[in-house]
């Protein structure tokens, strides 16, 4: 028995096989090369925006790396606002 799911047409293919002496099932994913050239600048883009949340949280209490990492997990809206609600670092508001 082998059944064929198509999720769109030319977006992707799910083919499950199904043996019924072994009791196996076998699943391929089949993607376009389309999708790599757009998920390559989405990336970039979130890398840039987690620098630059970085950056402005670099005096904040996490610093720099932590906004950084924070904001490329949660993504960059969520890490800004984190960043823009955080007070400033101890060591650095006495020295102003």
């Amino acid at each position: 028995m082998a059944d064929s799911i198509r999720l769109g047409p030319d977006t992707r293919e799910i083919y499950i096989a199904k043996s019924h002496a072994a009791s196996k099932t076998k699943t391929e994913l089949q993607f376009p090369k389309e999708n790599l050239s757009l998920m390559i600048p989405g990336i970039f883009l979130l890398f840039l925006s987690s620098l630059l949340i970085g950056f402005l949280g670099r005096h904040k209490k996490m610093g720099f790396w932590g906004y950084f990492f924070g904001s490329m997990v949660l993504t960059p809206i969520v890490g800004l606002v984190v960043v823009l609600a955080s007070d400033s670092s101890y060591e650095h508001s006495q020295t102003r």
